[in-house]
């Protein structure tokens, strides 16, 4: 008897061990001391955010790892489209509009609305936003948590808020300075975001991102100098590029802490809209009298749509909804840190996309400084790999642990 149950446990069919994938950053102060509710989803251990069920095999945790650097790079390979395509939409209605401001409202409002539209079926339940601000009976339990609709609402208002002001500000910079240093300053946000990452979530930022994002730096005034000074439409990149760099890595928290990126989307996009609208309404309440402050707004949003539909809804479906569900999905399983050097790549994009569609062009200091971003982001897209395929490889401020189930 003792040999049969040997022999059929030797030969009876191995299950292979299924392992979870977590991703592990810094662990937050406990609730207490972050005054937070267990409703709030960021007092919750940052290494229950992810866990990906790789089945037992290994490999599926490169190819999720993989998957997502991939999206990425394509997101910056379809956000190097959009700096020309904007600066031939703002140019053309420049003249018609009343100023350079009411120029870049008209637009950003007819590119959201476009955006929004193509989200709106997978906009969150509106009992989440009441819930999240506590109107009526949606008042938040401190004792449960937040539903997905809420959360969905909470971060996509906030990031709503960040790309309201990265878009506006990068519209007003284009109707003064060109596509090329537009694009090229905008993607200081890389540089930026290590730093914001150290200095708010107190991460210990790895020496290969900081040398990274000192690379892609230097490739980036290379490619902006074109022998001519600072001028206020690159004042206004800069400030583009700030609240990018925010937008990022908040995307970071949100991505994980949110199940349905679609929802968090429509949500971001729904906000931006609302935020279009006011400030197009301010520009033009401006030089226009009270009476005629909306059918302004309405006129010049239209006048930019009719002008250039294709390109509006390229930049409102494709560079806008398509690229921030992409991005949403990509940055779940890459820190913001390393994300933002994968983005490093779209000014070289953005050069490309100038030269073809509007015959900007690059001198040998811009070919020397688009190399040295490429070949920046190369080695980047090499390491995260790398890191994949280690368990127990801590690069650029995150873990992969594999743990049995």
């Amino acid at each position: 008897m003792q040999d049969s149950k040997i022999n059929s446990a030797h030969h009876a069919p191995l299950r292979p061990r299924r392992r979870q994938v977590l991703v592990q950053t810094k662990s937050p102060k406990s609730e207490a001391q972050n005054g937070r509710t267990i409703s709030d989803p960021e007092a919750q251990p940052r290494d229950k955010l992810i866990q990906l069920d790789t089945g037992g095999d290994e490999s599926s945790i490169l190819s999720s790892e993989a998957a997502c650097l991939v999206m990425l790079n394509l997101v910056a390979v379809i956000w190097g489209t959009q700096h020309a395509v904007i600066k031939i939409i703002i140019d053309d209605t420049a003249g018609i509009d009343a100023s350079n401001f009411a120029s870049a409202s008209n637009f950003s409002l007819a590119r959201f609305a476009v955006a929004a539209a193509a989200a709106s079926p997978r906009t969150p339940n509106l009992r989440g936003l009441g819930e999240w601000l506590g109107w009526g009976n949606q008042k938040p339990d401190a004792k449960k948590e937040m539903s997905e609709a809420g959360k969905s609402w909470r971060y996509g208002v906030e990031l709503g808020a960040y790309m309201f002001a990265g878009f506006a500000a990068h519209a007003v910079g284009l109707t003064y300075t060109t596509a090329q240093r537009s694009g090229f300053l905008l993607y200081l946000n890389v540089k930026i975001v290590p730093f914001l990452a150290a200095v708010t979530l107190g991460r210990q930022i790895s020496l290969f991102t900081w040398a990274s994002a000192a690379a892609a730096l230097l490739g980036t005034c290379l490619l902006g100098y074109d022998g001519s000074s600072l001028n206020v439409g690159d004042l206004w990149s800069i400030t583009a590029a700030i609240t990018s760099a925010v937008f990022i890595l908040r995307m970071e928290a949100a991505s994980r802490y949110v199940p349905d990126s679609a929802a968090l989307n429509a949500a971001c996009l729904w906000t931006v809209v609302l935020l279009c609208f006011l400030w197009a309404l301010f520009v033009h309440a401006i030089v226009e009298s009270p009476a005629n402050v909306a059918l302004a707004v309405f006129k010049g949003t239209w006048r930019a749509f009719a002008r250039h539909p294709a390109g509006l809804i390229y930049l409102g479906a494709v560079t806008t909804t398509l690229c921030n569900w992409m991005q949403a999905q990509g940055q779940r399983g890459v820190t913001a840190e390393r994300a933002s050097v994968c983005y490093a790549m779209d000014p070289v994009y953005g050069a490309f996309f100038a030269y073809l569609l509007l015959g900007e062009t690059m001198g040998a200091w811009g070919i020397l400084g688009a190399s040295i971003i490429a070949f920046t982001a190369a080695i980047n897209a090499f390491l995260d790999l790398g890191a994949a395929a280690d368990p127990d490889n801590v690069l650029g401020g995150v873990s992969l642990i594999c743990s049995p189930k």
